[in-house]
C-alpha cells in the first residue's frame, strides 16, 4: 500500500506539473501542497469505525488554527519547545505543523515511555506548550504537574476525555486572516528527537 501511495504521489506530481524546486522554508512545501493536493487524503488511520481522514485543506487549516491560537494565546514565541505525546493518528501532523508555523521547535515524545522517563526529557528542553491526545491526556496532566516551564496543554483530537476543560484543537479559534507568519530557513532547528 505505502509503494502504491508513493507511485500515486509521483504520478500526481507529473500530472501537476511540480518541480523539484528549491524552497526557501517548509511552510513553503506546505502551501504548495495544500494548494496542489487541496482535496486529496494527505494523513489518514484505519479504525474499527472506517478511516479517519484529513486532506491537504483539512491538514492546512487546523494546523494554521492551531499555531495562529498558540502565537496569540498561549504566547509561543520563535524557538520555544512544543512537545507532543500523540500515538501515530492524523491530528499527529496537526500538531507538528502547527508547532512549525509558529517558529517553535517539535519535541515528539515517545509513548512507550514512562512518566518519569518524560519528566526528565521535558525537565531538559522546557517545552512552554505539550499537545497530546485524549488518549495520553492523563499522563500529560501528571507531566505538567512535573514540568514547571509546561504552561498550557492542547489536546489533538476531538475524543471524549474526562477533562473537558482542556481545548482541543477543534475547539480552538484564531485569526486565520493573515498568512504562515514565523517562515524558518532549511537550517534552522525544528525538531528534537530523545533517544
Amino acid at each position: 500500500q505505502r509503494v502504491w501511495f508513493m507511485k500515486n504521489s509521483m504520478d500526481r506530481r507529473s500530472f501537476y506539473h511540480i518541480k523539484d524546486s528549491q524552497y526557501t522554508n517548509f511552510l513553503d512545501i506546505m502551501k504548495e501542497y495544500s494548494d496542489t493536493f487541496g482535496q486529496s487524503v494527505a494523513l489518514s488511520l484505519k479504525t474499527k469505525d472506517g478511516y479517519k481522514e484529513l486532506t491537504y485543506i483539512e491538514l492546512k487549516r487546523l494546523a494554521k488554527t492551531l499555531g495562529n491560537y498558540l502565537m496569540e494565546n498561549a504566547d509561543v514565541q520563535r524557538g520555544d519547545r512544543i512537545a507532543i505525546l500523540s500515538e501515530s493518528r492524523p491530528e499527529f501532523g496537526i500538531g507538528m505543523f502547527g508547532s512549525i508555523q509558529t517558529g517553535a521547535i517539535s519535541v515528539p515524545l515517545d509513548i512507550k515511555l514512562t512518566i518519569a522517563e518524560h519528566t526528565h526529557i521535558l525537565s531538559d528542553c522546557n517545552p512552554k506548550v505539550l499537545l497530546c491526545s485524549s488518549h495520553y491526556l492523563d499522563h500529560a496532566l501528571e507531566l505538567k504537574k512535573n514540568v514547571s516551564s509546561i504552561q498550557n496543554i492542547f489536546v489533538l483530537d476531538e475524543e471524549k476525555n474526562e477533562h473537558p476543560e482542556i481545548m482541543n484543537v477543534f475547539q480552538m479559534r484564531a485569526d486565520l486572516s493573515y498568512s504562515f507568519k514565523r517562515a524558518r530557513s532549511m537550517d534552522e532547528t525544528a525538531l528534537i528527537v530523545y533517544t
